[in-house]
Protein backbone atom coordinates (compact mmCIF):
# COMPACT_ATOMS: atom_id res chain seq x y z
CA UNK A 1 0.00 0.00 0.00
CA UNK A 2 2.91 2.32 1.00
CA UNK A 3 4.59 1.56 -2.66
CA UNK A 4 1.27 2.29 -4.14
CA UNK A 5 1.42 5.74 -2.91
CA UNK A 6 4.82 6.45 -3.84
CA UNK A 7 3.78 5.98 -7.35
CA UNK A 8 1.03 8.40 -7.04
CA UNK A 9 3.53 11.28 -5.69
CA UNK A 10 5.53 12.95 -8.96
CA UNK A 11 7.73 15.72 -8.87
CA UNK A 12 7.39 19.10 -10.80
CA UNK A 13 9.39 21.44 -12.44
CA UNK A 14 10.71 24.53 -10.85
CA UNK A 15 8.66 26.71 -12.77
CA UNK A 16 5.76 24.47 -12.03
CA UNK A 17 6.97 24.70 -7.97
CA UNK A 18 6.88 28.92 -8.95
CA UNK A 19 3.67 29.08 -10.00
CA UNK A 20 2.05 26.99 -7.06
CA UNK A 21 3.89 29.51 -4.65
CA UNK A 22 2.48 32.38 -6.53
CA UNK A 23 -0.73 30.86 -6.73
CA UNK A 24 -0.44 30.36 -2.22
CA UNK A 25 0.97 34.00 -2.05
CA UNK A 26 -1.75 35.56 -3.74
CA UNK A 27 -4.45 34.08 -1.72
CA UNK A 28 -2.18 35.01 1.26
CA UNK A 29 -2.49 38.71 -0.03
CA UNK A 30 -6.20 38.34 -0.63
CA UNK A 31 -7.80 37.40 2.69
CA UNK A 32 -5.73 40.05 4.28
CA UNK A 33 -6.80 42.60 1.66
CA UNK A 34 -10.63 41.00 2.52
CA UNK A 35 -9.91 42.16 6.29
CA UNK A 36 -9.14 45.69 5.16
CA UNK A 37 -12.08 48.25 5.29
CA UNK A 38 -11.11 49.18 1.04
CA UNK A 39 -9.41 46.14 0.18
CA UNK A 40 -12.54 44.57 -1.87
CA UNK A 41 -10.71 45.63 -5.09
CA UNK A 42 -6.85 44.66 -4.26
CA UNK A 43 -8.76 41.13 -3.24
CA UNK A 44 -10.05 41.03 -6.38
CA UNK A 45 -6.46 41.09 -8.35
CA UNK A 46 -5.12 38.53 -5.71
CA UNK A 47 -7.62 36.26 -6.67
CA UNK A 48 -7.33 36.88 -10.35
CA UNK A 49 -3.58 36.12 -9.97
CA UNK A 50 -4.16 33.45 -7.31
CA UNK A 51 -6.73 31.77 -10.35
CA UNK A 52 -4.32 32.31 -13.56
CA UNK A 53 -0.96 31.05 -11.59
CA UNK A 54 -3.13 27.39 -10.96
CA UNK A 55 -4.51 27.25 -13.77
CA UNK A 56 -1.35 27.73 -15.81
CA UNK A 57 0.49 25.46 -13.06
CA UNK A 58 -2.63 22.57 -13.54
CA UNK A 59 -2.41 23.12 -17.11
CA UNK A 60 1.93 22.38 -17.18
CA UNK A 61 1.57 19.54 -15.04
CA UNK A 62 -1.04 17.84 -17.39
CA UNK A 63 1.99 18.55 -20.30
CA UNK A 64 4.27 17.07 -17.89
CA UNK A 65 2.13 13.67 -16.68
CA UNK A 66 -0.87 13.50 -18.76
CA UNK A 67 -2.13 10.42 -16.04
CA UNK A 68 -3.10 13.87 -14.04
CA UNK A 69 -6.29 14.83 -16.20
CA UNK A 70 -7.77 11.80 -14.66
CA UNK A 71 -9.19 12.10 -10.90
CA UNK A 72 -8.32 14.49 -8.35
CA UNK A 73 -4.60 15.23 -7.68
CA UNK A 74 -3.58 18.40 -5.55
CA UNK A 75 -0.32 20.07 -4.91
CA UNK A 76 2.10 19.47 -1.38
CA UNK A 77 3.85 22.65 -0.47
CA UNK A 78 5.64 20.41 2.40
CA UNK A 79 6.77 17.83 -0.13
CA UNK A 80 6.72 20.45 -3.21
CA UNK A 81 5.24 16.98 -5.41
CA UNK A 82 1.77 16.66 -7.21
CA UNK A 83 -0.10 13.50 -5.59
CA UNK A 84 -3.40 11.60 -6.50
CA UNK A 85 -6.13 12.78 -3.44
CA UNK A 86 -7.62 9.32 -1.61
CA UNK A 87 -11.02 8.84 -2.21
CA UNK A 88 -12.91 8.61 0.77
CA UNK A 89 -14.53 4.71 0.98
CA UNK A 90 -18.54 5.42 0.11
Amino acid sequence: MEDENKKEELEVTEEIKDLFLTMRAAEACRDASIKWWFGTKRALQFSKQAITAANEAWRQVGLLYPQTKEGVWTYSIRSKTVKRKEQAAA
